[in-house]
């Protein structure tokens, strides 16, 4: 096991340094995270050197809006979000998915359930208004997918089933870009 897990860092690493890629930081309210905020590492690959196209990954935790979930007069952040998303990039227009898996927040006591879904996966389209040498901001839009996990028991893979919720949700992501390749 340990040996698979060197074997992909290694692997990982490897293709960071082989392409020519974008590193950034950003802030994204909505989309995936509905009535919250995400801080994301952003990883960008171009495909060509117009820099037309492009690959972009993001990998982040954030929080749920405090009151959403556990009541409005509670504003205790007691659920945390981990969002992960893919997007194809051409231009300014983009297409891509994203997906925030809401929990506890280890630092609360006495919290084991959210009081909300337990996945969003938000298929989108997306628009790249300002795109600037060291920063840019875009706005997504698509529709919300929400599931439940409903498997209490220990030892059995966890099953994520449709809770039957489709919404629209919009998306707004600012970013700064931390290296730029040539």
């Amino acid at each position: 096991m340990r040996t698979s897990l060197m074997l992909t860092i290694c692997g990982f690493i490897f293709i960071l340094n082989q392409t020519k890629a974008q590193l950034g930081i950003e802030l994204q309210v909505g989309g995936a995270n509905f009535f919250g905020a995400s801080v994301n590492a952003s990883y960008i690959v171009k495909f060509d050197k117009t820099g037309e196209q492009s690959l972009n990954t993001n990998l982040g935790i954030g929080a749920l809006y405090p009151g959403w979930s556990n009541g409005p007069n509670d504003y205790r952040i007691t659920t945390i979000i981990y969002h992960t998303g893919l997007t194809y990039q051409y231009n300014r227009f983009g297409a891509g998915v994203e997906a925030s898996f809401f929990a506890p927040n280890p630092l609360l006591q006495g919290y084991s359930t959210t009081g909300f879904v337990d996945l969003i996966v938000y298929p989108n389209i997306s628009y790249l208004i300002f795109n600037r040498k060291s920063w840019y901001f875009k706005v997504s839009g698509g529709a919300c997918f929400a599931y439940d996990n409903n498997s209490l028991t220990p030892n059995v893979p966890q099953q994520y089933d449709f809770a039957g919720d489709v919404t629209p949700g919009i998306g707004i992501t600012a970013g700064i870009k931390l290296h730029r390749n040539k």
